[in-house]
């Protein structure tokens, strides 16, 4: 029994693993290349943002950041986990502004980004400060 309860969460993976490809049109996700900061203190609800490039040590400001909210529906839905994503407000600057009742000190939140005119999203997460 145990062995085929392996066997199906296997299975689960990489049928959300091939989703998450479909969805993103193909592209390679490349979360390993570029990196998620909090940029100061959280102000009531709101955080900003930084998509961070390794290469340059600069913010990006040519992408679409994302809020990724896991709702899990229980083993019994069909999917048992959906994924809402919040596009975050860019300030022009490189900053992103997530706001959400999330934003409490401690708590670690959850984003993807999109690069405009690049093949690729960067999945991570970014702590709150405090």
């Amino acid at each position: 029994m145990t062995s085929m309860m392996k066997k199906i969460g296997l299975t689960r993976m990489a049928v959300a693993a091939a989703v998450l490809v479909s969805l993103s049109g193909g592209a390679a996700l490349a979360s390993v290349d570029y990196s998620f900061k909090a940029v100061g203190q959280p102000s009531g609800n709101t955080l900003t943002v930084q998509l961070v490039d390794p290469a340059t040590g600069q913010s990006v400001t040519d992408a679409h950041l994302f809020a990724v909210h896991v709702e899990y529906r229980g083993a019994k839905s069909v999917p048992s986990v959906v994924y809402h994503y919040t596009p975050l407000t860019s300030d022009g600057r490189g900053g992103y502004v997530y706001e959400g009742r999330e934003v409490q000190a401690g708590t670690t939140l959850k984003v993807v980004a999109q690069r405009t005119g690049h093949d690729f999203v960067s999945w991570g997460s970014v702590r709150v400060p405090g």
